[in-house]
């Protein structure tokens, strides 16, 4: 019911600023050749004081449509970029009856092209095969982490356990600012948990990557980019936050930057700290000698995170062309809990026979840091060559600590108290080189596009240990056949070339990356030596025309690879709870897919998307039983092949300027007819899913943000999930002159982020349940300081050069004015 409740209220609340029955102001806004002007804002305001009382946009044919207001003399505002704008005077009788009207606009002065419009950034913004997402503009964005405000992006999903999806695909490559990140799902949701939303610029997902980028990621990637300013003198944010959800939270961060006409230093410190928890339910239908029985399994996990977080950087500007830049980063957390559990039977008339119930203490510490160094050449003017080093160590040294004991149906011990601890020691050093040149190409006098070309080269090692005790009495006694240690290497060298040339009303980029991988892994359990090298191509299209200012249609190809993460390849035995481990596939192989799509964007700013991916050697996430045994395994394995079709639209509600909205609706089929773990499997979902944004400007500088999203039921592996929604609520307030911002924001109003499954296929019945302190209030409070300077502009070309790695049409904005 709550689920029907929150999807009612999200369509509700985006479609009301739509609905007119009223008697209506009604018209069409044309140029001065009659032309229509889809898009312009019409405003009807108070003649006396000229304040707002309705607005809205001109439709596809140039109509528009307001309610009528009561009696009395209005102001009808019209206007239209590059268009002046039109006041019209309007004396209202009130009689009900409908006012038609014909508005003709006149092209602006050239001279006006050059002003300087100061504005809103959009929250959010579409470009081919981009999405961005401006979390500095989002008052919820900014009091949530980067693990919660994901959610929030159009067609985007995150599960509890960190799997990321795009538009119902499984597959996206995270990167920070641009960086490729090697963590499994569990190290990456840790490490975007303790990262604030406030140190974040914005989001960007692309779905079409570049060649310029690393071929991984079968649904794209995710690339979270930092806050950076660069201007002369001291400017600083502070910002504080505390929530309550069931448990208290809090959260602190100082950013600073110091810049010279030499220098610039940026440096930022964030704590953390988030008490909450999540909740594992099972139930299993089973038999024994035809008799049918059947068990549930409760397990809570209450955490408490801890983390701290720092960066660091220096731009040393050598005249005009040469820029050295130094990155430094650290970010160290803990997520410890005490998590009781327990497991009941039930005999055949559900009657309880038997119960086993645990305590599992972990220790989950994690440090990751980082460190970059670039340098930038401009080799003269349109052409620009970098180089960079990269490196990366993380270190891990969780510990679970088990107590287990088994009573009958009376509470009497049916064997001894089990104890018995797992110590996972693990560490991963990755160190990356690249080289890029970019240059334009011209005809004529006007540039029409540009070339490029790199090489990159990387090489990862990772060493995890799994090391079991028993306990003996008082004494801890080393268990060497549960014991185990994994080694891992993987070394990479890649090579790319695109172009992108834009010639009247057509644009071609094309593009061709290859990578050549070399893996060599071992473990001391298997005692087996795996290694694989394979050299890859991987190609990248995309053709476009412009068949008008209201039109575009293009046609996409690209083939991607994605390559097993570290810790799904570990055959380490992590325990859950007695009946129910997790362990890796030391033998898994990467999936390439192929993805053909086609766009078309109507009126600048609706785009419908259709396309088609195919996945070989699919990576699947399984539950299984193996020969039918009581303990459930979860693992990873390769399936033949996966084919998904999908389709989105994306597009923005004519409202008035001071309502910035946008939704997104997609919908995935996904279909498997493979062998997978010793059976046939063939399955097939329909994922249907939409969000919404909404960010409202209210007067005494108040904004107002309301945000949701429903995903419907699909396949996860072996898994057939059911629909899961979301709504959150945000308002801030601008306070000293823009100098201060309070806020309040309230995440999950519904309580419907539940994450329900069920085996799909011929497995024993289990079904599964999983939910976790997802509605939380918080309130914050950010300060701004420092000199009020507008910051340093960057020549023309050395944006290109920055910006080389990003897809024709996609550009980052303007450099902030303030953290």
């Amino acid at each position: 019911m709550q689920l029907i409740l929150t999807v009612a209220f999200l369509l509700f609340f985006s479609l009301s600023g739509a609905a007119q029955t009223r008697p209506a102001i009604m018209g069409r806004v044309t140029d001065d050749a009659g032309n229509p002007l889809p898009g312009a804002t019409i405003m009807l305001k108070h003649a006396k004081d000229t304040q707002l009382v309705k607005a809205t946009l001109s439709d596809t044919a140039g109509h528009f449509r307001l309610e009528t207001p009561p009696a009395g003399k209005y102001l009808l505002q019209t206007s239209f970029i590059t268009y002046r704008t039109r006041y019209l005077p309007l004396t209202l009788p009130g009689n009900g009856q409908h006012t038609s009207l014909l508005i003709s606009l006149l092209p602006a002065d050239k001279h006006l092209q050059g002003v300087t419009i100061k504005g809103r950034k959009p929250g959010i913004s579409i470009d081919p095969g981009k999405t961005t997402v401006n979390v500095a503009q989002s008052t919820v964005a900014q009091s949530q982490s980067a693990f919660e405000l994901l959610k929030d992006i159009p067609g985007v999903t995150i599960s509890k356990d960190g799997e990321i999806s795009v538009r119902g695909k499984k597959g996206v490559t995270v990167m920070l600012d641009g960086e490729l990140v090697n963590m499994s799902a569990s190290q990456l949701k840790n490490l975007l948990k303790s990262t604030p939303g406030t140190t974040i610029q914005q989001i960007e997902v692309l779905n079409n990557p570049p060649a310029s980028m690393d071929a991984a990621g079968n649904a794209g990637v995710l690339n979270i980019v930092f806050k950076k300013k660069t201007g002369k003198g001291l400017n600083g944010t502070i910002t504080s936050g505390i929530g309550w959800g069931q448990y208290a939270k809090t959260d602190h961060t100082l950013a600073l930057n110091y810049g010279t006409d030499k220098w610039n230093f940026t440096g930022s410190y964030a704590f953390s700290f988030d008490r909450s928890w999540y909740q594992d339910s099972t139930r299993r239908d089973l038999s024994e000698n035809g008799k049918p029985y059947f068990m549930e399994q409760v397990q809570r996990f209450p955490e408490r995170l801890t983390s701290h977080t720092a960066r660091i950087g220096i731009d040393r500007f050598l005249g005009e062309k040469h820029t050295v830049s130094l990155q430094v980063a650290m970010e160290k957390n803990a997520v410890p809990y005490s998590a009781p559990g327990m497991t009941r039977f039930f005999g055949e008339k559900g009657i309880v026979d038997s119960t086993t119930s645990q305590v599992n203490n972990s220790l989950n510490p994690q440090t990751n840091i980082t460190g970059s160094l670039q340098y930038k050449w401009k080799v003269k003017e349109g052409r620009n060559f970098s180089a960079s080093l990269h490196t990366a160590r993380l270190r891990t040294n969780t510990e679970d600590l088990y107590t287990i004991e088994n009573k009958d149906s009376k509470g009497q011990l049916t064997r001894p108290v089990n104890s018995f601890r797992n110590r996972y020691p693990g560490s991963m050093d990755l160190y990356t080189f690249r080289s890029d040149y970019v240059q334009e190409i011209k005809i004529g006098n006007q540039k029409a596009g540009k070339w490029e070309t790199g090489i990159k080269g990387s090489t990862a090692a990772t060493r995890y240990e799994q090391i079991t005790d028993d306990k003996k009495g008082t004494q801890w006694i080393k268990n060497p056949r549960q014991s185990n240690r994994f080694r891992f290497r993987e070394d990479i060298l890649a090579a790319y070339a695109s172009g992108e040339l834009t010639v009247k009303k057509w644009e071609l980029m094309a593009g061709l990356r290859t990578e050549y991988t070399n893996t060599t892994g071992d473990s001391a359990s298997d005692r087996k030596l795996v290694q694989r090298n394979y050299w890859s191509l991987f190609p990248n299209v995309r053709i476009g025309y412009k068949a008008s200012d209201n039109y575009k249609i293009s046609l996409a190809y690209n083939r991607r690879i994605e390559r097993p993460d570290y810790q799904a390849m570990n055959p380490a035995v992590r325990v859950w709870d007695p009946y129910t481990v997790e362990t890796g596939n030391p033998y898994l192989r990467p999936q390439f897919s192929n993805d053909i799509s086609l766009s078309q964007q109507f009126f600048k700013y609706v785009d419908l998307v259709a396309g088609y991916n195919l996945v070989t050697d699919a990576i699947l996430f399984v539950v299984t039983r193996p020969d039918g045994a009581l303990q459930a395994v979860n693992t990873n394995v390769n399936a033949a092949r996966q084919h998904n079709y999908y389709a989105s639209l994306s597009f923005p509600l004519p409202l008035p300027d001071w309502w910035q909205n946008y939704n997104s609706v997609y919908i995935n089929i996904a279909k498997y007819n493979t062998q997978l773990i010793g059976q046939h499997f063939d399955e097939k979902a329909v994922s249907f899913g939409f969000s919404v944004n909404n960010s409202i400007s209210l007067p005494a500088d108040l904004t107002l943000e309301f945000n949701g999203w429903y995903t419907g039921s699909g396949l996860y592996g072996n898994m057939r999930y059911k629909p899961m929604a979301e709504v959150s609520l945000g308002i801030s307030k601008q306070l000293w002159k823009e100098k201060a911002n309070i806020g309040f924001s309230l995440s999950d109003i519904f309580y419907n982020n539940i994450y329900r499954a069920e085996i799909a296929g011929k497995e024993t019945p289990m079904y599964f349940q999983s939910k976790y302190e997802s509605r939380v209030a918080k309130f914050t409070f950010t300060w701004r300081f420092g000199q009020k300077k507008a910051p340093k502009d960057e020549p023309a070309e050395e944006k290109e050069e920055e910006e080389g790695r990003l897809p024709k049409g996609s550009r980052q904005g303007p450099k902030p004015g303030g953290f």
